[in-house]
């Protein structure tokens, strides 16, 4: 199996505006698998949009590059459910 690694490399927020971020994600070798980018009209503050992001990054990882399974570390388990509750 495959294993991929998201990872959130700029985030931007703009007050009145919203914010960018993008991600990288790399394969178990450390390898670029494919970046991407995104915009958010709909938020303001960086903690909120950094969860969005990462929310964002996880349905990502499962609708458009066809992830059954996403596993991410423990620790932020909770912070992870918090985020899907939005």
């Amino acid at each position: 199996m495959m294993s991929i690694k998201p990872i959130l490399t700029y985030l931007s927020v703009k007050k009145g505006i919203g914010f960018y971020f993008g991600v990288i994600y790399r394969d178990c070798f450390g390898e670029v698998f494919v970046a991407s980018t995104s915009f958010s009209p709909s938020c303001f503050d960086p903690h909120v949009a950094k969860a969005l992001a990462f929310r964002w990054t996880i349905k990502t990882m499962t609708t458009h590059l066809s992830f059954s399974v996403v596993v991410y570390e423990l620790i932020a388990k909770v912070r992870i459910e918090a985020i899907f509750q939005l």
